[in-house]
């Protein structure tokens, strides 16, 4: 089962494209079906078997960190992946830090949904003088 790692480890990314790909996408459409209408980055992904809730936590904080409009588009995205029918499998890419900040693109190729996000490059501190 993906998102199964050592304490104080994030989820990486393979973790992410197990858990939405083809594999495991009906079990995430089944369980945001049965959380109703509230709907939060990651509320869906506890309800699956053997992901703990250390790695729901992770995730949440993970995908609320990021500015809204970002959010948003993410929640969108989840949201119709999940109500389609059938559910389409998303395919999660992290591109290269940018110094622009916060950059999300969503596509649809071939029956799955694509989703590119860009973090934003770390702010340089100033140096002792």
């Amino acid at each position: 089962m993906p998102m199964k790692k050592k304490p104080g480890e994030y989820p990486r990314l393979e973790d992410f494209n197990q858990l939405y790909g083809p594999k495991q996408i009906q079990k995430l459409a089944d369980a945001h079906k049965a959380l109703g209408g509230q709907f939060r980055l990651g509320d869906h992904v506890q309800h699956v078997p053997g992901i703990g809730a250390d790695d729901v936590r992770q995730w949440q904080v993970h995908m609320r960190a990021m500015p809204q409009l970002a959010r948003t588009v993410l929640e969108e995205t989840i949201q119709h992946s999940l109500t389609s029918t059938p559910p389409l499998p998303i395919k999660w890419v992290v591109n290269r830090r940018s110094a622009s900040g916060w950059a999300v693109a969503v596509t649809e190729r071939g029956g799955r949904l694509v989703v590119e996000v860009t973090p934003p490059a770390p702010k340089a501190k100033p140096g002792a003088k």
